[in-house]
This record gives structure tokens, sequence and C-alpha cells, in this order.
């Protein structure tokens, strides 16, 4: 079993709440007012150090997070289906599998792209610390971001979700957003 303080649970903490606000996003509406990502997050934890023993995965962040990854997946699933009272169902299964399998690759197009072992833990290193980030931005500038790198929504699809005026609002807080991200990020975008 691993040490569990060889585990820094904190570092995985703002990509997991990242992931999991993706996932509240693709959820049916009435459900979203219920669904904390940070709870998800958290009971994800829980779950992980409960099942430490369990971890057949080795040590580096990548294989750590995509373990993660799957139990964040798998609580999501669980806390639809006793919120829904609902059974079963592969098609929400694969939804949110995709949830989480859509979102990293938008967040690798916000940091440099690298290819050596060595620079894609570095990578990994800041697509944490991009996620951090994002989680200082205002909320409309952050949501804008994760709705359109992260989920892939065109501007006019962005505008139309946060419920604003006119795809130019929303194309300005995505500018204004990835500045502010830029500062906060010592200008490494």
């Amino acid at each position: 079993m691993p040490p569990t303080d060889d585990w820094s649970w904190e570092r995985y903490r703002a990509i997991l709440v990242v992931r999991a606000r993706v996932l509240k996003g693709r959820l049916d509406p009435r459900l979203q007012g219920d669904c904390d990502p940070s709870e998800l997050v958290q009971e994800t934890f829980l779950r992980a150090a409960k099942g430490l023993s369990m971890y057949k995965g080795g040590p580096t962040d990548v294989e750590r997070l995509g373990w993660l990854r799957e139990i964040l997946g798998n609580y999501t699933i669980d806390w639809i289906r006793k919120v829904t009272k609902q059974g079963e169902d592969v098609r929400l299964n694969r939804y949110i599998q995709d949830g989480l399998a859509d979102s990293l690759p938008g967040l690798a197009d916000l940091v440099a792209k690298q290819s050596s072992p060595s620079q894609g833990a570095e990578r990994n290193e800041e697509i944490a610390r991009l996620c951090a980030a994002l989680q200082l931005l205002p909320k409309k500038e952050r949501m804008v971001i994760e709705l359109h790198k992260l989920e892939g929504l065109s501007i006019k699809d962005t505008a139309e979700r946060l419920g604003l005026k006119t795809p130019k609002s929303a194309s300005g807080l995505f500018a204004r957003g990835l500045l502010r991200l830029a500062k906060l990020l010592g200008g490494n975008m």
C-alpha cells in the first residue's frame, strides 16, 4: 500500500474542482442547483483515502489524477442516481465519463504543449497551476473560459448558456479572463 503521506491530496483539488464544474454544467438544469463541485471533490478524496490500499497505479501525477478522475466520475454517477432515484443507466455512465475526458484537452490547450516525460510532468504542473488560477477569476470570466475552452462551446452558445445578451459580451469576458489568468500565472500562458 502506498503511504498516505506520499499523496499530497491538495495538489489535485483545483484540477478536480474544474472537472467537477464541467460535469455540473452537463447536468440537467434541475439538478445543477443541488450539485456542489467542491463537495463532489471532497467525497472523491474520502473515497480515494478509503480505497488507497487498492490503488494499483504508479507514482506519477498523471496516474494518480487518472485514478482520482475515475473516482470523481463514479461518485458523480452515484450522486445523480441518489438524487434522481434512478438505477443503472449505461448512457449516464458514458455521459459523465465523456465529460471528464473532454475537459483535459481543453486545459492542455491553455498551456504550452511539450513532448518528453519531464516536459509532460511540467505540463501537468502547469495545468494544476492553471486550475488553481481559474478558481481566482471572477465567476462570469471563469465560466466563459470553462464553457468555451473546456466544454468546447462556441462563443455564441456560451453566451446563451450564461444568459448574456450578445456573443460579444462573452468574447469580452473571455478576453478579460485570459488576460487575468496570464497575470495570475506570471505571464506564462
